[in-house]
């Protein structure tokens, strides 16, 4: 999603915190969050989710960055699609390769935002529950387009920060009632790419341009 979708979309979500907020601008009783998603950052201060976001799997170094708040989803059973999981995620690490190279053949590094070992992780980092107006609008008006259409990912990770439960905790709040709204594009636009052949995480690599995942057999 770009260009006038994003707009729009943008437009769309500040018109829902202008309405909700009305004229406040720390209502008691009113908390709203923002997950960006194609895949999801959750930011890179909560390393305590993370098992590794110094040393990735496959060891290797991050060059001249660093993890940039990505993790990946476990598949080996239902926890990419419950709420209960609490981690730690492995983090998202792309290591360098044909697809992604970000290490010369003289073994220099050429990161930049094409090759990376944090390559498709959106610079945007959920925004947990908040009662914050200006907080929101601020990361409303960050938003990017970077990626494809990831939904499962979005929509746990949405229901993670409506959650009572770790990692984000706001919803513990008492009398706060959740709600949940998601906007994207209409069709699936990701693969799975594993971190290693022998790892059980996965996490969005765009598909060609007009491949819709459920049309052509990969979801």
């Amino acid at each position: 999603m770009s260009g006038s979708k994003l707009t729009s979309l943008k437009s769309a979500a500040q018109s829902l915190v202008d309405i909700l907020f009305g004229n406040e601008t720390t209502p008691a009783n009113l908390k709203i969050g923002l997950v960006p998603f194609f895949n999801v950052n959750i930011g890179t201060t909560n390393t305590a989710y993370v098992s590794n976001s110094t040393n990735p799997n496959p060891p290797d170094n991050w060059g001249t960055t660093s993890w940039g708040g990505c993790v990946l989803e476990n598949v080996t059973s239902d926890n990419d699609t419950k709420d209960d999981f609490t981690g730690p995620w492995e983090v998202m690490y792309w290591e360098d390769d044909s697809n992604n190279n970000w290490i010369s053949s003289g073994g220099s590094f050429q990161i930049t935002s094409s090759r990376s070992p944090n390559l498709y992780c959106p610079s945007a980092a959920i925004t947990p529950l908040t009662n914050n107006k200006t907080t929101l609008t601020t990361a409303i008006s960050n938003l990017v387009a970077n990626g494809g259409t990831h939904i499962n990912l979005g929509a746990i990770w949405g229901w993670r920060v409506i959650s009572p439960s770790e990692p984000f905790t706001p919803g513990t709040s008492a009398g706060i009632r959740p709600r949940y709204r998601a906007s994207t594009a209409p069709d699936p636009t990701w693969a799975v790419r594993c971190s290693s052949p022998a790892a059980p995480f996965r996490t969005g690599v765009p598909l060609p341009h007009g491949t819709d995942g459920r049309r052509d057999g990969i979801l």
